[in-house]
């Protein structure tokens, strides 16, 4: 697919050529031509065409920003993020929005354009608190200028939604996304791309607030929807299938969602290569899956390899390949390997407040797992003052009826019993268990798991 020339004689073509400005935005449009969309499924082209444009741009003084900016320079940075490659996505698009800023203003179109996908590069690194800012800049100025219904409006109002779920602001990114769905189905259709994605953003929300059937139903539509019209094997459908995995999870549906994220898992490495972070993600998800299936050695093979993978390539603190450390954390607590668990998770800790605060939802719960991992070494006292200090922060930031407040109550419990401090074990875990039961239904797992580990202490 690539035609190569000798260096001097390139450079001989360059420095002979006339009108460079409109040869410039000719190649440009070869370039956008033969650009597959997307261009997962040939890497070896797109890393050959983001080459040629970046090698376009810098020789033609300017050119591409002529007329606005011309879409191969947009291709480049989208094409990064679909490769997974986020710290070069992150150099483009600050390059790309200083030369926009500069060439065409603040308030132009393709400047917001590209501060759009700069907070979507911030989001990917892992800098969630940059990524909310910019894009409710970016957000309040497509509001202003294109008016509240312009598509383009609303695609920034759901990225910046997906940036309020990243930092745990799981009610206020649900309740965007629903309004931003609506307003995209009836604009657009159910059916378009921008449409299909905020759908999936907020099954996704559903399942993380524990709203369990919402997620399924939405889950399944979007997944059917996708295959429809963007294939079967698109990253996007690929990623509402993981997802999708986890809500059956949820739903004690276990066979059903092993089976799919094995599928997915597989797919990934297929699609977008091994070393992808959304194939990495797909793996730690099967990880923590075999964890609960108690498959122990399969979760630890699987989560050191994870961890491995995405220490290098997304960096030791981004909160990916944190959440790995996590997750390979419980499985060698599972294999009691307990002391190990609590030095990994401990580093965690020290690595969430640097970089998201002690109160970030991921922060508390790694806390509360490092409870439990002293509740399994007899530390109890530890664990009762660790868990007590968690359960507040939990009730002020997420609610006394967030899934995880539940949890870590049931756990704070459990401590209590192993102090032999039983009385008061009773007490509280009777009091989850209406909860639960009033909030999660009495069919879900974790209810039932809590109703018969407080029918065993009552009866002993």
């Amino acid at each position: 697919r690539a035609v190569r020339v000798h260096a001097l004689t390139a450079r001989a073509a360059r420095e002979t050529t006339p009108t460079r400005q409109a040869i410039a935005r000719t190649c440009a449009d070869a370039l956008a031509s033969i650009w597959p969309d997307p261009d997962h499924t040939q890497p070896a082209l797109a890393a050959a065409l983001r080459a040629n444009t970046e090698t376009l741009h810098a020789y033609t003084c300017g050119a591409l920003w002529r007329f606005g900016g011309h879409q191969v320079l947009f291709r480049v940075g989208n094409s990064l993020l679909l490769a997974g490659l986020y710290a070069d996505a992150l150099n483009h698009w600050e390059h790309t929005t200083a030369e926009a800023r500069q060439a065409l203003g603040s308030e132009h179109s393709d400047t917001l354009t590209a501060q759009a996908n700069l907070a979507t590069s911030y989001g990917r690194i892992g800098r969630t608190a940059d990524a909310i800012a910019l894009g409710e800049s970016v957000a309040a100025n497509r509001v202003r200028i294109i008016g509240a219904e312009h598509p383009d409006t609303l695609t920034a109002q759901a990225t910046v939604a997906s940036f309020y779920w990243q930092a745990g602001r799981t009610h206020e990114a649900i309740n965007l996304q629903e309004r931003v769905a609506a307003d995209m189905t009836r604009i657009q259709g159910v059916e378009h791309s921008d449409t299909l994605t905020v759908r999936a953003s907020l099954a996704a929300s559903y399942a993380h607030a524990r709203r369990t059937a919402d997620a399924i139903t939405l889950g399944e539509e979007v997944a059917a929807d996708m295959e429809r019209v963007l294939g079967a094997r698109h990253p996007h459908r690929l990623a509402v299938l993981g997802n999708l995995g986890a809500s059956y999870w949820q739903a004690g549906r276990t066979s059903e969602a092993i089976l799919l994220e094995e599928q997915v898992a597989a797919e990934r490495v297929q699609v977008l290569g091994a070393a992808h972070p959304e194939t990495l993600r797909a793996q730690g998800n099967l990880a923590v899956s075999y964890w609960q299936l108690r498959r122990t050695n399969d979760a630890i093979t699987f989560g050191e390899i994870v961890t491995t993978d995405t220490t290098r390539l997304l960096g030791p603190e981004h909160p990916q390949t944190l959440t790995a450390y996590v997750n390979l954390a419980a499985a060698y607590a599972q294999a009691e390997r307990v002391e190990e668990a609590i030095t990994l998770l401990r580093e965690v800790i020290a690595s969430r407040t640097r970089a998201q605060h002690t109160e970030h939802p991921e922060t508390l719960r790694a806390r509360a797992n490092l409870a439990v991992y002293y509740a399994q070494t007899k530390r109890a006292a530890e664990a009762i003052n660790l868990l007590g200090e968690v359960v507040a922060d939990m009730e002020r930031i997420l609610g006394t009826e967030h899934p995880d407040t539940l949890t870590a109550r049931a756990n704070l419990a459990l401590s209590y019993a192993l102090a032999k401090r039983a009385a008061e074990a009773i007490n509280l875990l009777g009091e989850v268990v209406a909860d639960m039961e009033r909030i999660l239904g009495a069919e879900d797992p974790d209810t039932m798991a809590a109703q018969a580990m407080l029918q065993a202490w009552t009866d002993r």
